[in-house]
């Protein structure tokens, strides 16, 4: 398999009002348009960091991705609330569309994170949204941008964390919440993902043709980790390395539809414990694929300008084949550290 046609854009650019737009999910739609959604970040004391102020937006392209509507806000903080985060999209069984978010009741350095789990349904393709039932209203867990997944089960999952320390004590460990009724009700798989460090982070999940999930996540160890669940993710294996050295970034999996292969986003740089921040530079970013976790063929970069970070990819396959990625890009500031503002970008490309 190879990437061909290889284009990047911009979907989002900072502005002085909104400094940071990133961490999407996208949806086709059933007339040919794509559905986004994704995080944008308000100007503030905190400039472009996880703790400003955000709201939820929505867009449409009707050209395939490469322009996009005006966007709209559909979820705005609760009162006292730090920010809202981590939208994802999935298609139910009776064609209606499932919005799930996370809100941050509470996130500060040094302290222990307070979220809420919000769901809205669609019966409309997106245009509107049903009021807010939430899976929890007050909990410690999170989960990533537009890393739900219909197993072939018909099982929706959701790879979810909780950290059982704050600030460099802080370690993360992950579960599974399913629903096994199309997204009426959800509970938490009995086993856990654990790694040393800050432990299992941002996990996103694929199914493998022999029926096993393969889970990749990013950890502090110096690569990518994996794990497996043999009971569509009520269990797990004891997370290893899956040989795609990396920094402390967010990886991405993904089936490719009509293929046995799945698709491996990542920073597939040095590992570097000196580094200012995150244990390395994320750049460049990477194309892999792979069938079983175990061997991975390179695609190519999808971006690769060493004074910028580009991370939090998130991937939709068009019905014609297309394979599109979004991501955040920020540029490093004279200490290696992201200064802002931060853009959100899309990729493009087919596999060949």
């Amino acid at each position: 398999m190879t990437m061909k046609q290889l284009q990047t854009h911009t979907v989002a650019k900072a502005t002085g009002m909104y400094s940071r737009h990133s961490e999407a999910a996208m949806l086709n739609l059933n007339n040919g348009d794509i559905l986004m959604i994704w995080q944008r970040f308000e100007n503030s004391p905190f400039g472009s960091n996880d703790y400003s102020p955000s709201t939820l937006v929505s867009s449409v392209s009707r050209d395939k991705g490469y322009t996009w509507e005006e966007p709209r806000v559909l979820v705005t903080p609760e009162p006292g609330d730090t920010n809202v985060y981590s939208p994802n999209l999935i298609r139910l069984k009776d064609g209606r569309i499932l919005f799930l978010y996370m809100r941050y009741v509470h996130l500060a350095a040094g302290k222990p994170r307070v979220t809420a789990a919000g769901i809205r349904i669609s019966e409309d393709e997106g245009k509107t949204f049903s009021p807010v039932r939430y899976v929890w209203e007050r909990g410690s867990y999170s989960f990533s941008n537009s890393c739900a997944r219909r197993l072939s089960s018909d099982r929706i999952l959701i790879p979810a964390g909780l950290s059982d320390g704050v600030g460099r004590k802080e370690n993360f460990i992950q579960q599974s919440l399913f629903s096994d009724d199309d997204g009426e009700t959800w509970m938490f798989g009995s086993g856990c993902m654990r790694a040393d460090k800050r432990g299992c982070m941002e996990p996103f999940v694929g199914e493998l043709s022999d029926g096993r999930l393969l889970a990749v996540m990013r950890t502090q160890l110096g690569a990518v980790y994996k794990s497996y669940s043999f009971d569509d993710g009520n269990t797990w294996t004891t997370p290893v390395s899956s040989g795609l050295e990396a920094p402390e970034s967010c990886p991405y999996l993904v089936n490719i539809p009509g293929s046995d292969q799945l698709l491996v986003i990542w920073n597939h740089a040095p590992y570097d414990p000196g580094f200012a921040s995150h244990f390395g530079k994320r750049s460049p970013l990477t194309a892999a694929v792979t069938r079983d976790g175990d061997c991975f063929k390179l695609l190519g970069n999808l971006e690769e300008d060493p004074n910028r970070a580009f991370t939090n990819p998130a991937v939709l396959f068009l019905p014609d084949g297309e394979c599109l990625v979004t991501y955040w890009t920020s540029p490093y500031n004279e200490k290696w550290r992201f200064r802002g503002p931060i853009d959100l970008k899309l990729a493009r490309f087919y596999l060949e």
